[in-house]
């Protein structure tokens, strides 16, 4: 999965829980957006509500050897961020929606210094699946995502 992936699908899961980002020129889109650690949004943006922060290069986990190449499992890491006190409960509303959506994740609150910006916080860590297409001499397609290896119609050809 790519940050473009991860992150159209994030938003579809959250859905209407997102907030807002509203820019200088007064344009406004979903507040989630994925950035590179410790970048800030562009000058005199606000956010109201629930913004979803994606962090945008991955740790990759090696754990697949296959061919003499090591496919890596990539685990990304997102904030939750609440802007205008929606409550612990909206938080874990949310986080519960992604943790359904992507299993295996994982959830912890982060703390947020009380008057000064964020009023609740959480982290998520997500592991998505490698995603690898090989071609045989045959045109014979087969692609291994995460684990399970479908024909091209999308059959199931081995699940391990």
């Amino acid at each position: 999965m790519n940050i473009r992936e991860l992150r159209n699908q994030l938003e579809l899961t959250l859905g209407s829980l997102l907030g807002e980002y509203r820019f200088l020129n007064g344009a406004t889109t979903p507040a989630i957006a994925a950035r590179p650690w410790g970048a800030g949004l562009p000058p005199q943006t606000t956010v109201t509500g629930l913004e979803c922060l994606i962090i945008k290069d991955p740790e990759p986990i090696p754990i697949v050897r296959q061919y003499k190449e090591e496919v890596a499992f990539q685990r990304w890491t997102v904030f939750l961020v609440d802007w205008d006190g929606a409550g612990e409960r909206a938080l874990e509303d949310a986080a519960g929606r992604i943790i359904w959506a992507f299993p295996g994740s994982e959830a912890q609150r982060v703390s947020v210094p009380r008057n000064v910006g964020p009023l609740n916080q959480m982290q998520i860590e997500i592991t998505t699946a490698p995603h690898i297409e090989t071609e045989t001499t045959d045109n014979f397609i087969t692609t291994l995502s995460g684990l399970n290896i479908t024909t091209l119609a999308g059959d199931p050809l081995i699940t391990l």
